[in-house]
């Protein structure tokens, strides 16, 4: 109660902002009480008197990222460079255009983490790499077709066609992958940044190195990626790992 008068008084909050702000809590302290960090959920009963507003879920399961990673490895078996592009897009979470514009230089293998500096709505900050996505980086890195198209003067890291890669192509790309995977369901280049926080959530990472892997600002807009979930499996999840 004490939250819906502060939000209305202090915010002036829409019905759809408050309704959006009471499921997220609502979730964030059932992911607490699955953890065992708290003895029961505050919210559980806790009535949201506002408008159902539908939720969408972009992210893709363990299964469906098997089946793209399988798809990807036998459209490019050899330089491995679309299961490159998707390791890196499903664990650090980079937006569209900071995939795009990346370079070679903004990898630091010493560290493990991507400098970002590039893209949209992006600050100078830094995201973490896990070690199978340093060790196909670096393979594919040195292979001879990356090579070539470094000495022509290049720096972006992934490319299509000899082209560097737009919004439109890696999202063509994407759905061309879809296909062959026989995923239906619609996924864009914005789907694997979901993904790779619904993974994160589901190995029982800390939704704050969530927060910080997203780059967000606010951890209620790190919630709106994690599509709610039953948080006792965390404890108990035995997913198998799809890389």
């Amino acid at each position: 109660m004490f939250t819906r008068q502060f939000l209305k008084k202090e915010y002036n909050a829409t019905k759809n902002t408050l309704f959006k702000n009471i499921v997220y809590l609502k979730n964030f302290f059932e992911l607490l009480y699955g953890l065992g960090m708290i003895q029961h959920n505050p919210m559980k009963n806790y009535p949201n008197p506002y408008y159902e507003c539908r939720i969408i879920d972009r992210s893709l399961s363990v299964d469906e990222c098997q089946q793209l990673f399988q798809a990807a490895l036998q459209a490019d078996p050899f330089v491995r460079k679309y299961f490159t592009l998707l390791l890196l897009m499903t664990t650090t979470a980079l937006r569209n255009r900071e995939i795009i514009q990346l370079t070679y230089e903004q990898i630091d293998f010493d560290r493990n983490v991507i400098f970002v500096d590039k893209g949209q709505k992006t600050t100078a900050q830094v995201v973490y790499m896990p070690d199978s996505l340093d060790d196909e980086l670096k393979r594919y890195l040195q292979h001879d077709a990356y090579e070539k198209w470094r000495k022509s003067g290049r720096h972006e890291v992934f490319f299509k066609n000899n082209r560097p890669l737009t919004k439109q192509s890696l999202n063509k790309f994407i759905k061309e992958l879809c296909k062959k995977a026989e995923i239906q369901k619609n996924v864009t280049a914005r789907s694997f940044r979901h993904t790779a926080a619904y993974l994160m959530q589901s190995n029982g990472i800390d939704i704050t190195i969530i927060k910080l892997q997203l780059r967000h600002k606010q951890l209620s807009t790190t919630l709106r990626y994690l599509p709610p979930v039953d948080a006792t499996k965390l404890l108990n999840d035995t997913s198998p790992d799809f890389v």
